[in-house]
């Protein structure tokens, strides 16, 4: 697993020489804006839709004692709970939008490796996609939210913040891999076929959305992060496999 970490965060840099070797940099442009859209949009939605909700919840407090503190704590308080939700679903939304694009990137990288013909884009491929894409969030999300619920109550208890900390952290990072793997494996695995996959690659999915949270977590990577990660995963997909097949 360890080796197989260490191999999807050093595909981020074999992402890079193969998009200039192959002139894939037209492909980043597109599903950046479109992030970097409905990022700006999410997060200012969270942020002052948070403000909104805590000062309703302050015309709802019932008592007098600490109402001062509560009325100045709430608006805070719930911004802070939106955003952390936010972030949680930001990263499904995003690859289920880009999906359409980012298949047929990962399908150009996949050309590179093995003798394969680049399908055309037709918008009732796209449908497809993003069905497909939808149906991998919705399962990968209730999933995530339950993981990382149990994780922070478990924060709870004192020392082991720091742990529930990283392992929240990782299971957001192994879902993110999900969905940038997804783009390569729908073209040849059924959903649950591609789930079998990627918990077998466990530790490549996981460093591969670790870079893409990162990414997206700065206002920069967010313009590059879509199509810097499915390239690195599609890179990914095509060694895992040449490797069960004995060919790595």
């Amino acid at each position: 697993m360890i080796s197989d970490f260490l191999a999807g965060l050093g595909s981020y840099g074999k992402a890079l020489s193969l998009t200039a070797r192959l002139g894939l940099w037209k492909y980043w442009l597109l599903p950046g804006l479109i992030g970097f859209v409905i990022g700006i949009g999410s997060f200012s939605a969270a942020w002052f839709g948070g403000a909104g909700v805590g000062s309703q919840l302050v015309d709802w407090y019932p008592w007098d004692r600490g109402a001062e503190f509560f009325s100045r704590a709430a608006p805070w308080l719930t911004r802070i709970l939106i955003l952390i939700f936010t972030v949680l679903v930001f990263k499904h939304i995003l690859l289920v939008v880009v999906s359409p694009f980012m298949s047929m990137l990962s399908e150009q990288v996949e050309a590179h490796y093995v003798d394969v013909q680049p399908r055309p884009f037709s918008w009732s491929r796209a449908g497809r996609e993003m069905i497909r894409g939808l149906r991998i969030a919705l399962r990968n999300l209730w999933r995530e939210l339950l993981i990382v619920l149990l994780l922070t109550l478990l924060s709870f208890f004192g020392p082991l913040a720091i742990v529930t900390g990283t392992l929240i952290f990782l299971v957001q990072s192994y879902y993110a891999g999900f969905g940038n793997f997804d783009f390569s494996l729908e073209r040849k695995f059924t959903v649950r076929e591609t789930v079998r996959f990627v918990r077998s690659s466990r530790g490549s999915a996981t460093a591969n959305g670790l870079v893409f949270l990162l990414l997206i977590s700065t206002v920069v990577g967010i313009l590059v992060a879509p199509a810097w990660s499915t390239i690195a995963a599609a890179i990914e997909v095509e060694r895992i496999q040449a490797k069960q097949h004995g060919l790595y």
